[in-house]
């Protein structure tokens, strides 16, 4: 068989990792700098060493940890994190781990806790409706009438856990 016979033969093979890292690196970061070229920091992420660690980042970096790190333990760094930066993208990074049905129901239920936190501290700048009551109705309420909760189902526990956190 003569090679140029494939039309596929111009392809590259790459192995399977470069493609997680083409998404990784296509994704949008439009809050990095040019002074922060990283996305986010971990320390110790295996938990090897047996200390307190302690550190600051800038809130976009606990944002995209929040976002994009797929460690139970990172996220809820994340979100203790969150709760000294009361700011829209804050409130929308939590809002959106909140909305991934993906998401270990423990974290997701810290990020409701600390929704709330930082809505409360924003009530004052905050034009619009509120945090929790739009996320309650978009998520638990009839779609046709939107004051009317659904029904229980108790088939998926997590959404009941965090329907039991909201209200």
């Amino acid at each position: 068989m003569i090679l140029k016979d494939r039309p596929h033969q111009h392809w590259p093979m790459y192995p399977w990792w470069w493609w997680w890292w083409w998404l990784v690196i296509s994704m949008t970061f439009f809050c990095c700098s040019a002074d922060s070229p990283l996305l986010w920091i971990r320390i110790d992420p295996d938990m090897s060493v047996l200390r307190k660690v302690e550190f600051e980042q800038a809130d976009f970096m606990w944002q995209y940890q929040l976002r994009y790190e797929r460690d139970v333990v990172a996220q809820e760094e994340a979100i203790l994190a969150l709760e000294t930066f009361p700011t829209p993208a804050s409130r929308l990074a939590l809002t959106d781990v909140l909305e991934q049905e993906q998401c270990f129901y423990r974290v997701r239920m810290m990020a409701c806790f600390c929704l709330a936190k930082i809505a409360n501290s924003m009530v004052s700048t905050w034009t619009g409706p509120p945090a929790m009551k739009s996320l309650f109705t978009r998520m638990f309420c009839c779609k046709s009438c939107p004051n009317i909760v659904k029904t229980n189902n108790f088939m998926n526990f997590q959404s009941y856990f965090l329907q039991k956190v909201i209200t």
